[in-house]
């Protein structure tokens, strides 16, 4: 018995020594690495989210292709630098040197709301000058400074050309020779040549006061106009540095408006929901304007169509039943025909109805929209399923479109018939949107002051550039 003992007491120490040599794991380190972006524009930067255990460990992050994204381990951000995908790994070391790793991978894409090859009005949204040529002269070394709107000629043109590194040349549409701006020194000038100093950073701010707008950037300088009109490259970002872009050929204008019976579910009594009083002022408006061919208006039209008009035109204004992040398409007897969701995340299982998905658009694709309004109830609020939170406003400007607008509440059709009809009288006097929205907030107010609800301000919730001009 003792010869047995001493075995399995030199059994036990054998095993406590080997257990000593392996490695001992911290079972609660642990990494990992999400971000609400993972896709990017040249020249953006943002912070992914990166969360450690135990707490406080130090950690880094790095890139598979620094090209197209660089990591500043300083600040912890990410930053797109050319058109392309990489993948961003967050790593950290566990108390026993074990390397711990979590990624994500990132797209960088060209300027949201852009179009390659396309030409636009670039207006300076502190001054609201256009980005123009001094001189009216196809000759290099011309300055670059701002024109007044009124004074619209093709010297105030440019084509927007993205490179195949995401970054854009701004090429005068005046030129026979395919000048474009250029920067010398801080100088902002017209210049034959398609080298690196006509290559621009455009990036398109996501959120806050200048949403919407546009930064133009080169070497992580910013063009910028002052108050006199005089264009040059500033090391610090001021108001004069965002942009509006206007395309300068206008679409398709498109109006879906309905006009059915119903029954009051609290009341039962019977009645007309008519949302048509304003077809024939925004035909004419729109069609005054140029948009292609003539502005279209539709009654009681289908889900697929508007989704098809929405990714392809240039204003859509939705004047319906709405309900948190979606429209609702009706026949003249109430009868649901469709929906338009914000997300796929939303999609009703077996619903007897056509349903279209704002999230189904690829990148950019309604880049083409300079002003969408969705006017129904409870438009611009977001609905939950699940853990997952949508809204229709973003998720529309998230894909492209330049000015979105929805309703942060229930209104009725007395009060949007007077918003919706001053707001086009504003644009068809030459009117930014903010101005016109301003201009309907004050009629419907006027109009609420004799009715039950009272609005100084339609509820809205909106993203994107409203200094647009339409006309």
């Amino acid at each position: 018995m003792k010869k047995f003992g001493s075995i399995l007491l030199t059994l036990a120490v054998l095993l406590t020594l080997c257990a000593g040599a392996l490695p001992v794991y911290a079972e609660d380190a642990s990494i990992s690495i999400t971000s609400t972006k993972t896709v990017l524009m040249v020249g953006q930067s943002y912070t992914p989210t990166v969360t450690v255990s135990p707490s406080g460990t130090s950690f880094t992050l790095s890139s598979s292709d620094s090209s197209v994204v660089s990591v500043n381990n300083t600040y912890k951000t990410m930053t797109g630098l050319k058109k392309g995908t990489a993948v961003i790994t967050a790593s950290c070391t566990d108390s026993s040197g074990n390397v711990l790793t979590d990624s994500i991978t990132v797209k960088v894409r060209a300027p949201t709301g852009l179009m390659n090859d396309t030409d636009y009005y670039i207006m300076n949204c502190n001054t609201e000058l256009l980005l123009s040529l001094e001189t009216v002269s196809d000759t290099n070394n011309v300055n670059i400074s701002g024109r007044a709107r009124s004074d619209t000629k093709l010297y105030s043109q440019r084509t927007v050309l993205i490179q195949s590194n995401g970054t854009t040349r701004l090429q005068s549409v005046y030129s026979s020779t395919g000048r474009a701006i250029y920067i010398s020194g801080t100088n902002a000038i017209l210049y034959n040549s398609t080298g690196s100093y006509t290559k621009f950073d455009l990036h398109r701010v996501e959120s806050g006061t200048y949403q919407g707008k546009y930064l133009i950037r080169f070497n992580n300088k910013y063009l910028t106009m002052d108050s006199t009109g005089d264009v040059y490259l500033s090391a610090l970002l001021v108001a004069g540095s965002y942009w509006c872009f206007m395309a300068v050929e206008k679409g398709y204008a498109d109006l879906f408006s309905f006009n059915y019976n119903y029954i009051d579910s609290q009341t039962n009594e019977s009645g007309v929901f008519d949302t048509r009083s304003e077809n024939d002022d925004f035909e004419s408006i729109f069609y005054d304007f140029g948009y292609t061919s003539t502005a279209t208006t539709t009654v009681n039209d289908t889900a697929d169509t508007a989704y098809e008009y929405l990714t392809s035109g240039d204003i859509f204004i939705y004047y319906g039943h709405g309900a948190p992040a979606r429209l609702a398409f009706l026949t003249t007897n109430n009868v649901t025909t469709g929906r338009l969701y914000a997300n796929s995340g939303l999609k009703v299982s077996g619903a007897d109805y056509t349903q279209c998905f704002v999230s189904d658009c690829g990148d950019n694709r309604l880049a083409t929209q300079r002003c969408v309004l969705y006017l129904g109830c409870s438009t611009g609020v977001s609905a939950s399923r699940g853990s997952n939170t949508f809204n229709l406003v973003d998720e529309t400007f998230e894909k492209g479109a330049h000015f979105v607008l929805g309703l942060s509440e229930d209104s009725d059709t007395g009060y949007l018939n007077v918003w919706l009809d001053t707001f086009l009288n504003t644009i068809n006097d030459s009117q930014s949107i903010a101005q016109a929205i301003e201009d309907a907030d004050q009629a419907m107010y006027n109009y609420s002051l004799t009715r039950e609800i009272q609005y100084e301000n339609l509820p809205t919730y909106t993203a994107g550039d409203d200094d647009q001009y339409l006309n």
